[in-house]
């Protein structure tokens, strides 16, 4: 199982994924997972350190591909500055546009923009 928050592509092959796809798949192991991911993926970032008792979730590829550019959470970690580089080459030249998101514990972009739809004639 993957939820859109745990992975991102960008159409054309590339694909960049949260670890946490391993613990949501029990029937197979992190090695289990990364080599299925090996087999079909490229791409691999580093999510950012916190501290063992902290409950912060933070995740960079809980992002969202957006009119050609891609939003990417950040998190005023030494990790951001890679994490932002690895992301913008992966995804073929899109305009990266990162966004402080080191105030929410858990979720990011992806997760708090998921819910917002066009407003339609009826709405406005």
């Amino acid at each position: 199982m993957v939820k859109g928050g745990d992975i991102i592509s960008d159409g054309t092959g590339t694909v960049i994924m949260f670890d946490f796809v391993s613990k949501k798949n029990p029937d197979l192991d992190r090695a289990g997972v990364e080599a299925l991911m090996r087999d079909y993926y490229i791409v691999r970032v580093d999510m950012p350190s916190v501290a063992p008792d902290d409950p912060a979730f933070p995740s960079y590829v809980n992002s969202l591909s957006l009119n050609g550019s891609i939003i990417v959470p950040i998190y005023g970690k030494p990790e951001d500055s890679k994490a932002l580089e690895v992301i913008g080459k992966a995804m073929g030249g899109r305009r990266v546009v990162p966004i402080d998101f080191s105030g929410y514990p858990v979720g990011a972009i992806h997760c708090q923009a998921k819910e917002v739809f066009a407003a339609g004639p009826e709405n406005r």
